[in-house]
């Protein structure tokens, strides 16, 4: 099971480089009452982290939990 867990990361690892790698075209677009210049993958790559750390802090909180008893 670990292997097959390995294996998929891998393949969407390699997939998430090569969406990015894909979009190098400069957008703009508004950050909190910001308006900025980025290419799309600095955009991607950062939305992809928050979404990674809002992961893994919903985990943290639902781990640190005291399970209810029945």
């Amino acid at each position: 099971m670990r292997y097959i867990k390995l294996i998929l990361l891998g393949i969407l690892a390699v997939l998430v480089i090569v969406i990015v790698l894909q979009n190098t075209e400069t957008v703009q677009t508004n950050i909190l009452f910001v308006e900025m210049s980025m290419p799309i993958a600095v955009l991607l790559i950062g939305t992809i982290f928050i979404g990674f750390l809002l992961g893994y802090f919903a985990r943290v909180v639902k781990a640190g939990r005291p399970k209810k008893k029945e």
